[in-house]
């Protein structure tokens, strides 16, 4: 999968088009020193990538109709596409991309977790929101937003119990998406062994809640309406349970490896202008196939831990 990004020139581009996104919301959440900062910082990288792609042409035309150590050196740095997580990957001991992915994934997601309780320990006064935006005041939104999602979508009395496994499923699933979005990343959600693994997790998840809020009874659940129509029935509801955690891995992967691709080849055709609307609907894209995801798995909980 190295469509990622397909040169140096290719992350210059989408430098360019991040740094310009972020300076602007900056400038309209933040503070004018803030986007000038961030603009500086976006400078910055696109020259040190210009004088790296400089280096590498003039090494590979230096050794033009040579051989060894410093023609393989100019071909590395100059054509080869560029897939930090592969790397990465193969700096770890060949590692598959999706673990590497899901490592990194969990690593920033941890030291989010972190940093926001630290700050929230470190408050005068946990229940006074604080001034502005902090790393506090984010984490607090994330959590109230979560809290209240879980609640109108499951319509269960208790879901708050359900917030921290779905939360951390959302958030998975979004971070993982945005990697797609970075210069030289690659989404892990765009391979169907980390999409089949999440899908698992949630289906084990639901028949687990059924049988705990049910007992024996939540089996009557695959026998149908009636006695009589269990002999066509179970096999029906056996069947659809089998095909919700295949249907939620298709889903992520599909749409997250389309995405993706799509992304990669506009910003590798065109320039300043057309890929931020590309970068915006890949965004979009992010958001909701997380939310998708999120929400089927929580209406599975939902209908295993229902009455019938």
């Amino acid at each position: 999968m190295n469509w990622t990004v397909p040169t140096i020139a290719g992350i210059q581009r989408a430098t360019a088009i991040l740094t310009l996104i972020c300076s602007a919301l900056m400038l309209f959440l933040v503070s004018a020193h803030a986007a000038i900062s961030s603009a500086i910082g976006g400078v910055l990288m696109i020259a040190n990538l210009y004088l790296l792609m400089v280096v590498g042409k003039a090494i590979v035309g230096l050794a033009a109709g040579s051989s060894g150590a410093v023609a393989k050196l100019g071909a590395m740095i100059a054509p080869l596409p560029v897939n930090f997580i592969e790397m990465l990957s193969h700096a770890l001991g060949k590692l598959p991309t999706a673990i590497v992915g899901a490592w990194l994934v969990m690593g920033i997601l941890l030291l989010f977790g972190l940093a926001a309780r630290s700050a929230l320990a470190s408050a005068a006064d946990p229940t006074l929101p604080d001034e502005g935006i902090t790393l506090r005041h984010i984490a607090e939104v994330i959590a109230e937003w979560l809290d209240g999602f879980v609640a109108q979508v499951s319509e269960l009395h208790g879901a708050r119990r359900f917030v921290p496994f779905f939360g951390s499923i959302f958030l998975f699933i979004l971070t993982a998406n945005f990697f797609g979005l970075i210069p030289g990343m690659e989404p892990p959600t765009n391979d169907t062994d980390l999409t089949f693994a999440l899908a698992s997790i949630c289906f084990v998840f639901y028949l687990y809640q059924g049988f705990k809020s049910q007992g024996v009874s939540y089996l009557k659940s695959f026998l149908g309406p009636v006695l009589f129509l269990m002999p066509l029935m179970m096999p029906i509801e056996i069947a659809d349970n089998l095909f919700r955690p295949f249907s939620l891995g298709v889903r992520l992967f599909a749409n997250m490896f389309a995405d993706h691709q799509v992304l990669g080849l506009f910003t590798g055709l065109t320039y300043l202008v057309f890929p931020i609307a590309f970068y915006a609907l890949g965004a979009i894209v992010c958001i909701v196939q997380a939310l998708v995801f999120t929400i089927l798995s929580i209406s599975y909980v939902r209908m295993a831990s229902a009455s019938h």
